[in-house]
């Protein structure tokens, strides 16, 4: 446990010249952000342009072949991620960065992309922080991703980037008191987080009679944000704006929250977004403009969405909005008996076994208790328990006793049409 503000800096990694990226990062950034301010009708004709790139480089692709009208996307059928794994080109493609799903929907998919996408990516995550004021060189705290090691604290601060990484597996009041301290006395404008996390953190904050009014912009994703976390958040952080931010690691698709306008930026330099179906809740299909590596069009995200109008900005972004609430991310917080653990820091454990794994579950029987229910890949084995095991016992502490239930399937959840990943029974503590 961290107890010493001062001592903190001695974590960072060694000092690297920021500048070795530095201006790369700028100019990219930049860019990205003058486009999100462009007028609709330029984003659209920067749209077009994109699209017709990818798609020249789909007509390429086996999965495409049979597409007649290869440059108009109303040609391409909608495909999911059953097709890419029935697809031996896509399956058998290699490129300079293998990336896995967090497995949000219980079947985590890998998958490959260039460099050069991944870079443009980061841009558009930054950038929904430039909109709101961030500039290059600013500390940002990160209350997500890291996982402190055997004997690691819970905070790393890493220099070269200039950010606090906070961990979201250790929740408990004392180290979220000391997250706040950290906050305050830095002045940290800017915070990327998941929702539960977020959830729980503003929580402790309201509850202790603690606000962080110098944080202006708080990036939410990977999960559903619930109201009464936007609610609790805006108490415990008065003069922010929480930006919810739906993508995925397949890059088909970016919407992101926007306060002014009630409801979510279509980021048409990055994708093309079609809200596919007659009722209300519709179906995410996007066509990702940054997959040059192995282009999915009309890529079925799995997720839908709750679908009430499209409608023009009324802010300083030029993109349509769309007005709804994002469904299919719904899980669980993990209660242990002294602290909260987010899902999705399960989901990252369970992509590092999608060898072996296409659809997993973990069922939280009591506070301590736990069963891993999954589906073998064809002629996988069930050798990697172990090493799941210990990578699950690093996040639910080493008291938790976890067993493993071998499947051949797993149902799906009506309401969503995907597979829950996280279930926690509502039972007493132990």
């Amino acid at each position: 446990m961290v107890t010493d503000i001062k001592n903190i800096a001695k974590l960072s990694l060694s000092y690297l010249p920021y500048n070795l990226v530095h201006n790369r990062f700028i100019n990219g950034l930049q860019v990205c952000t003058n486009r999100a301010l462009l007028s609709r009708d330029a984003l659209v004709d920067i749209e077009n342009e994109r699209l017709s790139i990818l798609l020249n480089q789909a007509s390429n692709k086996a999965l495409y072949k049979h597409v007649i009208n290869a440059e108009s996307l109303d040609a391409y059928p909608v495909i999911n991620k059953k097709t890419l794994l029935s697809c031996f080109e896509f399956v058998n493609h290699k490129d300079e960065v293998r990336l896995s799903t967090s497995g949000s929907s219980g079947e985590p998919l890998v998958l490959y992309r260039t460099w050069k996408d991944r870079y443009e990516e980061q841009y558009f995550t930054y950038s929904s922080l430039a909109i709101k004021g961030y500039t290059p060189g600013e500390e940002i705290a990160w209350l997500r991703s890291y996982v402190p090691k055997v004997n690691e604290k819970v905070i790393k601060y890493l220099r070269y980037y200039r950010h606090w990484m906070m961990s979201a597996y250790d929740m408990t009041d004392e180290n979220m008191d000391l997250y706040y301290k950290i906050l305050k006395e830095r002045k940290i404008k800017y915070i990327f987080t998941y929702p539960s996390s977020l959830g729980i953190f503003s929580e402790y904050l309201v509850k202790n009679r603690k606000c962080l009014p110098d944080v202006k912009a708080i990036y939410v994703s990977s999960e559903m944000m619930f109201e009464l976390w936007y609610k609790t958040a805006y108490i415990a952080f008065p003069n922010s704006e929480v930006l919810d931010v739906y993508n995925n690691v397949e890059a088909s698709a970016r919407l992101t929250s926007c306060r002014e306008c009630g409801g979510y930026h279509i980021n048409n330099d990055y994708g093309i977004v079609e809200f596919i179906g007659d009722g209300k809740n519709r179906k995410i299909v996007g066509t990702g403009f940054l997959n040059s590596s192995y282009p999915l069009v009309r890529y079925d995200t799995g997720d839908l969405f709750s679908f009430k109008e499209m409608k023009h900005s009324s802010c300083k972004q030029g993109s349509d909005v769309v007005v709804g609430k994002i469904l299919g991310r719904e899980s669980d917080i993990i209660v242990l008996a002294d602290r909260s653990v987010p899902c999705v820091n399960i989901y990252t454990v369970f992509y590092k076994f999608a060898e072996y794994i296409s659809i997993f579950q973990l069922v939280q029987v009591t506070n301590s208790d736990f069963v891993v229910k999954y589906v073998l890949k064809p002629n996988a084995t069930a050798d990697f328990e172990k090493k799941l095991k210990s990578e699950l016992l690093q996040r639910l502490g080493d008291s938790a006793k976890i067993q493993f239930e071998k499947l051949k399937e797993i149902p799906r959840d009506p309401k969503t049409g995907k597979h829950k990943p996280i279930i926690t029974l509502k039972i007493e503590n132990d």
